[in-house]
């Protein structure tokens, strides 16, 4: 552990932005380390909950954000979001035959109302958690 990346919150609890493992640092996760050694119940509890709403904010800022659907008037306009050149290879990664069999986006008003197979893996934690 880097000792200098430590976010201290009281003197029983620190948060730990990184999870290292043998062959890389990683942010993804995130850790927080708790010390109860002579330290009252309610210093450490006060501790706990700043960890807990740094973790949660960093997390949060870590979400993917979604293009802004009152720009958004078909899939054309959001080829790029999914790595997709030309309607050729958006039809191809959500394995469909044509535009017509995909949600028409002019008549959603939020992501959320996608349908989890339209979203990418960090976008479904990101529809669930917000």
């Amino acid at each position: 552990m880097r000792l200098e990346s430590l976010e201290k919150f009281s003197k029983g609890a620190a948060f730990y932005p990184y999870v290292d493992t043998t062959s890389r640092s990683d942010t993804s996760m995130l850790t927080i380390y708790v010390d109860d050694r002579d330290i009252s119940e309610a210093i450490l509890i006060e501790g706990l909950r700043g960890a807990l709403r740094r973790a949660v904010q960093k997390a949060d800022n870590n979400l993917p954000q979604l293009p802004d659907l009152s720009n958004v008037s078909g899939w054309s306009d959001v080829m790029e979001h999914y790595g997709a050149t030309c309607e050729t290879e958006l039809l191809r990664h959500f394995k469909v035959g044509g535009i017509d069999r995909l949600p028409d986006l002019s008549k959603i008003s939020d992501w959320s109302e996608l349908l989890d197979k339209y979203l990418k893996s960090r976008e479904i934690i990101q529809k669930y958690l917000r």
